[in-house]
């Protein structure tokens, strides 16, 4: 694979990454995209999620107020991103919902902000993807992993409401039921979790996200606060510390993959992958970014030279990047 800007670079596949953590990765994102853009590299894509703070449909990860941001600058980040060519999909993945909260004023009011052609909602109720589908057709209707089911016929089931399913990361290791998934349903309709931190054996995962569900939907912000102060670490703590060796340490695993593994699924078919930026520091942010996007292109010495060299002398010549 060529790295010159310019030469056209083409992937033998396409590749999609939905990448989570819009609001502080903007720079991040939409640096990669145009600098993949002027690169000439082609069959790359990306799209990002989040959602805003205090919405009762919210789920997946804690998400601690960022000062300043309003709905209304929420809804215009959105807007800025589709401007630039990156499709967004709000994070209403709530367990819990059910018909009677579907009348919520704020998360409908996000969903009428951010309804254009690109733009997707990830969700795990059945009962709010066939409101949105209803009420808002265009939308891209992503199933959220956070339900954990992992036999093939739940997704066959869901199969016409759904655009895409996000497969639990313990699938990742099960090449028989990934193929079997991108052969029923399509390799578009497939997306895979590349960087779960979460333990494999944590034995509260989905406990946790149910109580996440249950502090956003009852505003229970005592519950949230608990949620956000080392909840995991309070959980694990007893446990870890009973080891007792270090090489008992050493032989805990999570469900992150390797870029070789990452090539393996391109092979099986998967096409489709989602990286869960959020909440992560800036610096991990770009690493992941780098790790799982910039060096397996083959171009993290050119889109080095094109942040650091390049594009800041285009900037000074007076030819400013779009």
């Amino acid at each position: 694979m060529s790295s010159e800007r310019g030469s056209g670079t083409v992937l033998q596949t396409q590749e999609h990454w939905n990448i989570g953590g819009a609001a502080p990765g903007f720079q991040f994102v939409t640096a990669a995209k145009t600098a993949l853009d002027e690169l000439g590299v082609k069959g790359i894509s990306f799209t990002v999620f989040d959602h805003h703070f205090g919405m009762k449909w919210a789920g997946g990860r804690p998400h601690a107020f960022q000062p300043g941001q309003t709905k209304e600058t929420f809804a215009a980040m959105v807007q800025e991103y589709n401007r630039r060519g990156i499709g967004f999909n709000l994070v209403f993945s709530n367990l819990l919902i059910e018909k009677k909260h579907l009348g919520d004023k704020r998360c409908n009011w996000m969903l009428e902000q951010c309804y254009r052609p690109g733009n997707g909602v990830i969700v795990t109720s059945h009962v709010l993807a066939d409101y949105i589908r209803t009420h808002y057709p265009e939308y891209r209707l992503i199933h959220s992993l956070t339900h954990f089911n992992k036999e093939p016929q739940y997704y066959y089931q869901h199969s016409d409401l759904y655009d895409v399913f996000v497969l639990p990361p313990h699938l990742n290791y099960r090449p028989q039921v990934i193929n079997e998934l991108i052969e029923n349903l399509g390799p578009e309709r497939v997306e895979i979790l590349v960087n779960e931190t979460c333990f494999r054996e944590c034995n509260i995962r989905k406990d946790h996200y149910e109580l996440i569900s249950k502090a956003c939907l009852e505003d229970d912000w005592d519950l949230w606060e608990q949620l956000t102060n080392n909840f995991c670490q309070r959980a694990h703590a007893e446990r870890f510390c009973n080891l007792g060796q270090t090489s008992d340490v050493k032989r805990i695993k999570n469900f992150t993959l390797s870029k070789d593994e990452v090539n393996g699924l391109k092979e099986l078919g998967v096409c489709n992958f989602k990286l869960a930026n959020r909440q992560v520091p800036n610096q991990q942010y770009m690493k992941w970014m780098e790790y799982y996007i910039i060096d397996r292109l083959g171009l993290s010495t050119t889109f080095y030279v094109y942040e650091n060299y390049y594009k800041p002398a285009s900037i000074l010549a007076g030819h400013m990047p779009n």
